[in-house]
């Protein structure tokens, strides 16, 4: 059985929030590791290279495959 349109639409909902979490669990293991290492006091204009990956992210959070290939183009 294929699935109707309203159950993809549910399931497209569920993933959203779903990688909309993960997005924050990200963020917050970010802002952990830049207050440990001391970058929170250093960055210029209150924004460092970590919040502009994470807003990266956040951006692109309700396509699955733009997130895999922003998040393997940061790795390299």
């Amino acid at each position: 059985m294929g699935r109707r349109d309203s159950t993809g639409k549910d399931h497209r909902k569920k993933l959203r929030r779903k990688l909309g979490k993960r997005v924050d669990i990200l963020e917050a293991r970010v802002e952990r590791l830049e207050a440990a290492v001391g970058l929170r006091d250093s960055v210029e204009d209150g924004r460092s290279c970590c919040d502009d990956l994470i807003g990266c992210l956040d951006d692109c959070v309700t396509d699955v495959k733009e997130l895999r290939q922003r998040v393997r183009d940061a790795r390299s």
